[in-house]
């Protein structure tokens, strides 16, 4: 018979809605990796973006979607014929699910709600290497309210919420981690000398929707694998305290989701590698 712990550790759904495009978030089974079911994800998109999708129809996008942030555009450096700039990333808040310390004034807003912040990074192709420059890597990053110290500490996100949702958008997980952490939010108080310290458990999800591949060990604070395909990675923080309503209910504290091609992936890495050995660039 399964502690009432190991139960509730297992039991973990949610709906939740990410601005225009609601988002499922799946996990089966959240103490073991899985494994045995494998299958592409239903779709290879995240916040309302999908790849193949083109520098311009993402750039209206985040425009409109984040109008009260600025869409920053970072450029291929090409070859002293070619005058006019080509796009290679466009982004909102750049570095903030890295936690840069360059993104620590971001934009604070998220069409998903008050006290959410975004951060979306959407790479293209080279036109030399597909004239459709088509988004080929996309990570989007979501930040949540710590709630255990709103006033009240009232779950405003759960972690059952959230799982549930990204799994009816991408389907069942082929791959699948857990572990104890101490979360980015709990060290930030540590170093900030919080005063008001509760008791909290927190800890770190991975998620992978691919048809073939596993989740890579090497950085656990990322959703890279070794797929051959497209795939879809998921990492959330997520916490729970007897201090918040309902008490030890886990809660979101950030999502982060990687989707990428990795066959157009190492064709642009290629072509990159080539112009880095171009002596007239």
């Amino acid at each position: 018979m399964p502690s009432a712990r190991r139960r509730d550790l297992k039991r973990v759904l949610s709906v939740s809605k990410f601005g225009a495009v609601p988002i499922a978030i799946v996990v089966a089974g959240v103490l073991a990796c899985t494994g045995v079911f494998a299958a592409p994800p239903r779709q290879t998109a995240a916040f309302g973006l999908a790849l193949d999708a083109t520098p311009d129809s993402v750039k209206h996008f985040l425009a409109e979607r984040y109008a009260r942030c600025n869409v920053v555009r970072s450029s291929y450096r090409n070859h002293p014929s070619v005058t006019s700039p080509q796009v290679a990333e466009l982004a909102i808040n750049a570095g903030l699910a890295a936690h840069d310390p360059a993104s620590l004034n971001p934009c604070t807003y998220s069409p998903a709600g008050e006290g959410m912040t975004d951060s979306v990074e959407a790479r293209f192709m080279h036109p030399d290497v597909d004239p459709r420059q088509p988004l080929y890597w996309l990570q989007a990053f979501r930040a949540y309210p710590d709630v255990v110290h709103a006033t009240p500490p009232r779950v405003r996100t759960s972690f059952d919420e959230l799982r549930n949702e990204l799994f009816r958008m991408y389907g069942k997980p082929s791959d699948e981690r857990r572990e104890r952490i101490v979360s980015y939010a709990a060290s930030t108080e540590t170093s900030l000398g919080v005063v008001k310290q509760v008791r909290r458990e927190d800890y770190l999800v991975r998620y992978l929707w691919s048809a073939k591949g596993r989740l890579t060990n090497t950085d656990s604070e990322t959703a890279s694998c070794d797929c051959a395909d497209r795939y879809v990675g998921a990492v959330i923080e997520i916490s729970r305290s007897p201090a918040t309503t309902p008490p030890n209910k886990f809660y979101v504290l950030s999502l982060r989701l990687l989707v990428e091609d990795p066959a157009l992936t190492r064709r642009q890495d290629a072509w990159n590698a080539q112009w880095q050995k171009d002596p007239k660039r």
